[in-house]
């Protein structure tokens, strides 16, 4: 093959490439909530869209998506974003909070989004998680199931090291809510995590032994 034989291969590549490279890839991420009483469970997930079409549409009928519990992660810069979401299922009140920080563009993590998921289960903090890409933490979390019947809550991951995350609480043990004050006393509670890396056919838990219970307060005597 000639030189200028090369040079034609190679100016009939550039505009192919060229394309390729301006084009990049375009998408846009969403988070999609979604109460399922007749499964007695709340699903959250981080969403991806990509492609002109799908990105366009989603970007100009944001606020009608907003009606069905899909809120846009990328949206003006700073524009930071509180959602509340409250279910009755199973004689229990699960309210979530969805917090959003839209990419600021500048700094360590300028590009990615910033969002926040907090559950209380009548009133007590259950949950406390980032979901989508934690850029400090490098840790994706891109599903958070709330089994109410269940009490018990289950954290997707895909990164290194990823799995699903499983978190019981006993909602017999809580009555009162959360008090965020600096001398608070937090309401007892049970809760039991397994991280969980592979796939597993069956997982069995058993209590052994008695529920633990605070000792009781001796009578004070005035000296």
């Amino acid at each position: 093959m000639t030189k200028i034989n090369i040079k034609t291969i190679v100016l009939l590549m550039v505009p192919f490439l060229s394309s390729k490279v301006l084009n990049g890839d375009y998408f846009t991420e969403f988070i999609k909530y979604e109460a399922q009483p007749e499964f007695s469970r709340i699903v959250i997930t981080y969403e991806t869209i990509r492609g002109h079409r799908g990105v366009d549409h989603f970007n100009g009928n944001a606020k009608k998506y907003e009606k069905k519990n899909r809120f846009h992660t990328r949206g003006r810069t700073g524009d930071f974003r509180e959602i509340t979401r409250v279910e009755k299922m199973d004689k229990q009140e699960i309210k979530t909070v969805i917090k959003i920080s839209p990419p600021r563009g500048m700094g360590m993590g300028g590009a990615i989004p910033n969002c926040m998921i907090n559950v209380f289960c009548n009133d007590v903090l259950i949950h406390e998680s980032g979901i989508g890409l934690n850029f400090n933490t490098n840790v994706n979390t891109n599903k958070i199931v709330i089994h109410v019947e269940e009490c018990m809550t289950e954290t997707f991951t895909s990164d290194e090291g990823s799995g699903i995350s499983y978190n019981f609480w006993n909602s017999e043990n809580f009555q009162t809510p959360v008090q965020f004050i600096d001398d608070s006393v937090q309401p007892s509670m049970s809760i039991l995590s397994i991280w969980v890396e592979k796939d597993v056919e069956l997982l069995l838990i058993d209590t052994e032994g008695k529920e633990d219970k605070p000792a009781p307060k001796k009578p004070r005597r005035d000296v």
